[in-house]
């Protein structure tokens, strides 16, 4: 789904700017992230592309998005459902109430808003967090239940990240994972280990 607000590139690059001046912690969240999981959550297809080659080669132009990611989703067709906006406007509701659920439900493990933005901007103009967010859902749509390693595998997967970056493919200062619901202390433990201390697929400097 493109964006048709002929504006939106400039609005984009000038409000950059102020985010970054002004802006304590920053959640970007992109279109084309959003229609590839509503695509995903309605079943439709999507057309694979080749391999992107290895950021460490000196040509950088031909650079492609990896097998397993859609250039674009199949087109939504918002005339005739009038809610592909909603779906996606869901999906980013749904990350914010899980962001701040802490502040509005009691636990003995929550954590306070404040430290997210403390534990993982190491500068204060370096705010700009990468969201993820397993398993996705949809009002119109019963999700099957996941197991615990596959929502933290999902967690660092494209598929299911509010922005169109491969994770695999980057190096990370930080990372928090951040659980609702009945998981055990040793779950989450076991898979921070296997999943960023151990894993060879995302980097993390330690």
């Amino acid at each position: 789904m493109d964006d048709d607000v002929i504006t939106s590139p400039y609005n984009t690059v000038l409000g950059i700017s102020q985010l970054t001046e002004l802006a304590d912690c920053v959640l970007p969240v992109d279109n084309l992230a959003l229609t590839g999981m509503i695509g995903r959550l309605k079943g439709s297809s999507t057309k694979p592309v080749p391999k992107e080659p290895s950021l460490r080669s000196n040509d950088t132009t031909k650079q492609q998005s990896s097998s397993n990611w859609p250039v674009t989703a199949t087109p939504i067709d918002t005339a005739a459902n009038g809610k592909a906006f909603d779906e996606m406007n869901n999906i980013v509701a749904n990350m914010l109430l899980n962001l701040t659920s802490s502040s509005r439900f009691e636990g003995t493990m929550n954590v306070d808003i404040n430290e997210i933005s403390m534990n993982l901007v190491p500068f204060p103009r370096l705010h700009y967090l990468i969201a993820a967010q397993s398993p996705l859902t949809n009002t119109n749509q019963t999700v099957a239940p996941r197991k615990v390693d596959q929502l933290f595998a999902d967690a660092f997967t494209r598929d299911f990240q509010l922005i169109s970056a491969d994770p695999c493919r980057h190096t990370y200062l930080a990372a928090a994972l951040l659980v609702r619901g009945s998981v055990t202390a040793s779950d989450i433990r076991r898979n921070i280990d296997s999943k960023l201390v151990l894993s060879d697929q995302v980097l993390l400097v330690l």
